[in-house]
């Protein structure tokens, strides 16, 4: 059972669910996802280097759409913008903004 703190909108960081890659189940990491929950999942094994510099040299001249995690807000940006608020903490201050996957996938891995 999920402790009802994992549902509260807008989210806490300290109240975001955590799980080890290998005792998260598909079906329970699509139930947070399909309702915009964060998930922080560890011990996972990836091919490569994925950190922010990554997607700043691959893509970072991509217009992307963000959205506000707090508000709903939608931003247009570059995707070297919104990854350099990771590596310089810019822009921070205006809240939590997210990349919705489905938006990477169309944008980069299809054309």
């Amino acid at each position: 059972m999920r402790p009802q703190s994992y549902l509260k909108i807008p989210i806490n960081f300290r109240d975001v669910p955590r799980f080890r890659h290998q005792d998260l189940p598909m079906h329970e990491f699509r139930h947070y996802w399909a309702q915009g929950i964060p998930v922080v999942v560890t011990h996972i094994q990836m091919q490569g280097t994925w950190d922010p510099a990554y997607f700043i040299k691959a893509h970072g001249e991509k217009k992307v759409t963000i959205v506000n995690c707090e508000t709903g807000k939608l931003k247009s940006t570059f995707v070297a913008n919104f990854f350099k608020m990771f590596i310089e903490s810019v822009g921070m201050a205006d809240g939590s903004w997210k990349l919705k996957v489905c938006l990477l996938i169309t944008n980069f891995f299809l054309q």
